[in-house]
C-alpha cells in the first residue's frame, strides 16, 4: 500500500534518482535561469496589475516582494528534498500554507486586507511554478488545470470587486453614531483617470472626473433617486492631444485633475479647477489653476459661457527625469476667510534625496512643496508656508484655522495646522521612513522635528491621506466641528477630533474601497468618490442593535483587541471556557452551561448569578433581554 502511494508520487513527479537536478551543463544552467527569471517576472507582473498600480509604492512592493521570495526559497527546497519525494511533496504543502497563513496575518497587520485574495492566488500560482520544471506530463496537465482555476479565481475576484452594483444599505457601527452605508455603482460614468473631486452647492453636487468630465446630480438630500446628468463643459487639459503626443500613450505619466471649487455663493459665476498641465513645446509639466465661467439654464443646470482661462502656473515647468513622480502634486483648493484662494502643491517627489536642493525647502523660483494663497482676480500668489510632501487634503475650518493632511514617506502621513510663515520640515524631517528602509536618510533620528513645525497627527504606517473636510451639517450632530479624513490605503474613513491645535483622537471606519474625496451635503449626508466610479453615502443609521449597544464593544470590536471573551457560540456553551481568556473568580466557578433562562437571569443581574463578577450592565428591560437572547440563538442555531 504504502510503496503503491509512492509510485504514484514518483509517476507524477518523475523522480529517477536525478532527475530533479539539474545537470551543470551551460544548456541546463541557462534553461533553469531562464525559467526562474521567466517566472519571477511573470509574478511581480502579475501581483502589481491584480492589485491596481494606483496603489502607494509600499503597497505594491510588499505583496509582490513576498511572492517572489516564497517562490525562490521554495525552489531552493525543491531542490534539496528530491531525493526524498514523500518529504518533497509534504515540505511543498506544508510551506505554501504556511505562506498564506503568514502572508494573510501581516496584510491584516498591514491594513492591506483587500489584497489577501491576490495574495493567495498568487502563492498558489508560484507554489505550482516552483514545481512545475519537476513534473511529467500528467503533472503538468495538473499544474496546467489547477492554474487556470486560481488564475480564473483571481479574474472573478477582480471583476468582482470592479462590476458595477448598488447595495441599497449596510449597517455599521461608529463611537457616537450606527450608520448605513450605501454604494453607487454604475450611476456615473467611470472616468479615463484616477482623481477628481466634488463640489457642493446648495441644491446640487458637481462630480469631476480626474479626466475633467463633469457630472452634476441636482437635490439636496442624499443620493437615492437622484440620475447623475452628463453637462457640457469643457476639461480644463486636453487630455486626447496630450497622449498624442507619446508614441506610447500607455506610459505617459499622469495628467489629471486634482480639485475643483465654485466661487462663494448660491448660483456661482465661476468654476475653478486644480490640475496638471502639459507644455508640449517644452515637454513639461506644471500645476495650474483654470478658472471658468459659469452662466445657468432654465433647469438649473451649470454650463460655460467661455473656455477655461489660466489664473495660476506653478513654476518650474518639470520634465519626466530623475526624481520626478506625477503623483506627488498636492493639488488641493479652499477658500480663506478673506476670500482668498489656497492652494496645496507637492514637492513632485524632487525631495534631495540625490544631494540637490529639496524643492519644499526652495523658496526662490520654485513653487512645489508648498500652500499658496492666489489671489482669485488676478492670480497674483505668495507663500503660506512651506516644507510639504504631498498634501491632498486642505479644508478651512468655521473657526478659520487652515488643516491639511498629507503623504508622508513609508509611514509619517500628517495632519497639520497651517499657520502663517510656518515650515513644515519635509524632507529634512519627517516621522516616516524611506521605502523599503528603518530610517529616512535625511532624518535618520526620526525623534521629533527638531524645531521645524510638529504636525498635529503623524500616522505610522502611512494611511495614503487624501481629503478632508469639517462636519458643519444637521445629521452628525456630535460630529459637529470634527474633521473627516479619506484615505486611500486603508479604505478607512478616519474622524478626528481637533482641540485647540491637536487632534486629541482619530476613530476609523472601514468603509472597503479607496477614498479619493470627500463632500457634506445640505442634509449633512457624506458623499465620498472613489476613483473606480463609486459614490458612497454615510448617513446616521437606525436604532443599534441590542448588542451593538451593549455588547459589540467590548466582545467583538471592530478594531483593537477585545476586553471580553467571544460571544460566538455561547448558548449551549459552558461557562467560563473561552480557551486563552482570564475569567474573574466569580465566573469560573460557575458550573453549567449557558441556555436561555440562565442567560436572562445574568442579563437581568450578573452579580445575583455571579457574585462578585467584573461585568457590568446597565438596567435592561425585558424587550432589550429578550432581543439580546433571540440574537445568541439565532447566531448559534443547533
Amino acid at each position: 500500500m504504502g510503496n503503491a502511494r509512492r509510485d504514484r508520487i514518483i509517476d507524477l513527479v518523475q523522480i529517477g534518482g536525478t532527475k530533479l537536478r539539474p545537470s551543470g551543463t551551460l544548456f541546463e544552467v541557462l534553461r533553469w535561469g531562464s525559467w526562474h527569471g521567466v517566472v519571477t517576472i511573470a509574478l511581480s507582473v502579475l501581483v502589481a496589475v491584480a492589485l491596481g498600480v494606483g496603489r502607494a509604492p509600499s503597497d505594491l512592493w510588499l505583496p509582490v516582494g513576498y511572492v517572489i521570495g516564497f517562490y525562490l526559497a521554495l525552489s531552493l527546497v525543491i531542490i534539496a528534498a528530491t531525493p526524498r519525494p514523500n518529504l518533497l511533496l509534504g515540505l511543498w504543502v506544508a510551506m505554501t500554507l504556511l505562506a498564506m497563513a503568514a502572508g494573510y496575518m501581516g496584510l491584516r497587520k498591514l491594513g492591506l486586507a483587500s489584497a489577501v485574495p491576490v495574495l493567495f492566488a498568487s502563492l498558489v500560482l508560484a507554489a505550482l511554478a516552483a514545481l512545475a520544471p519537476y513534473l511529467g506530463w500528467r503533472g503538468r496537465l495538473t499544474v496546467l488545470a489547477v492554474s487556470a482555476l486560481a488564475g480564473t479565481a483571481a479574474l472573478l475576484i477582480d471583476i468582482t470587486r470592479n462590476t458595477s452594483r448598488n447595495d441599497p444599505m449596510t449597517t455599521m457601527s461608529s463611537a457616537l453614531y450606527p450608520l448605513e452605508l450605501r454604494r453607487f455603482e454604475g450611476l456615473v460614468a467611470i472616468p479615463a483617470a484616477d482623481g477628481g473631486a466634488l463640489a457642493v452647492l446648495p441644491d446640487g453636487l458637481l462630480l469631476a472626473g480626474g479626466d475633467g468630465s463633469f457630472q452634476w446630480f441636482a437635490g439636496t438630500e442624499g443620493l437615492s433617486g437622484r440620475t447623475a446628468l452628463q453637462l457640457d463643459l469643457p476639461a480644463p487639459a486636453d487630455r486626447a492631444a496630450y497622449l498624442a503626443d507619446f508614441d506610447d500613450p500607455a506610459s505617459a505619466p499622469r495628467l489629471r485633475l486634482t480639485d475643483v471649487i465654485f466661487a462663494p455663493g448660491a448660483r456661482p459665476t465661476r468654476l475653478f479647477a486644480a490640475h496638471q498641465a502639459w507644455s508640449s513645446t517644452e515637454r513639461c509639466y506644471t500645476m495650474r489653476v483654470s478658472v471658468l465661467t459659469l452662466d445657468w439654464d432654465a433647469e438649473s443646470f451649470p454650463r460655460a459661457a467661455n473656455a477655461w482661462t489660466t489664473l495660476y502656473d506653478s513654476a518650474p515647468c518639470l520634465t519626466a527625469e530623475g526624481q520626478f513622480d506625477d503623483s506627488e502634486t498636492g493639488g488641493r483648493l479652499a477658500w480663506a476667510p478673506d476670500g482668498v484662494l489656497l492652494l496645496t502643491l507637492g514637492d513632485a517627489g524632487f525631495s534631495g534625496l540625490d544631494g540637490s536642493m529639496p524643492f519644499a525647502q526652495a523658496e526662490e523660483d520654485n513653487a512645489y512643496g508648498k500652500i499658496w494663497r492666489i489671489e482669485p482676480d488676478t492670480g497674483a500668489a505668495r507663500i503660506v508656508s512651506i516644507g510639504h510632501r504631498n498634501p491632498q487634503g486642505l479644508v478651512v475650518a468655521q473657526n478659520g484655522r487652515v488643516w491639511s493632511s498629507e503623504h508622508g514617506p513609508q509611514g509619517g502621513d500628517e495632519i497639520n495646522l497651517i499657520r502663517e510663515g510656518a515650515n513644515y520640515g519635509w524632507p529634512l524631517v519627517t516621522y516616516g521612513t524611506n521605502y523599503g528602509s528603518t530610517s529616512w536618510p535625511l532624518d535618520v533620528d526620526g525623534f521629533n522635528h527638531r524645531g521645524f513645525a510638529e504636525p498635529a497627527l503623524s500616522f505610522v504606517p502611512s494611511v495614503a491621506t487624501s481629503a478632508i473636510i469639517e462636519v458643519t451639517g444637521p445629521m452628525f450632530a456630535r460630529w459637529k466641528g470634527d474633521l473627516l479624513l479619506a484615505t486611500l490605503r486603508t479604505n478607512r474613513l478616519y474622524r478626528l477630533r481637533p482641540v485647540g491645535g491637536r487632534i486629541v483622537y482619530s476613530e476609523a471606519m472601514f468603509l472597503g474601497e479607496r477614498l479619493r474625496d470627500l463632500a457634506e451635503l445640505p442634509d449633512g449626508s457624506i458623499v465620498a468618490w472613489v476613483d473606480r466610479g463609486v459614490l458612497l453615502e454615510l448617513r446616521t443609521g437606525a436604532k443599534m442593535s441590542a448588542f451593538g449597544r451593549y455588547c459589540e464593544g467590548c466582545h467583538a470590536p471592530a478594531f483593537g483587541v477585545p476586553a471580553g471573551p467571544s460571544l460566538v457560540g455561547l448558548i449551549g456553551r459552558e461557562i467560563a471556557t473561552v480557551p486563552g481568556f482570564s475569567y474573574s473568580p466569580a465566573l469560573a466557578a460557575l458550573d453549567g452551561v449557558w441556555d436561555e433562562a440562565r442567560l436572562d437571569a445574568f442579563l437581568r443581574d450578573p452579580q445575583a448569578v455571579a457574585p462578585g463578577t467584573s461585568m457590568v450592565l446597565p438596567p435592561l428591560d425585558d424587550a432589550v433581554r429578550a432581543e439580546l437572547i433571540d440574537h445568541f440563538t439565532v447566531a448559534n442555531p443547533d
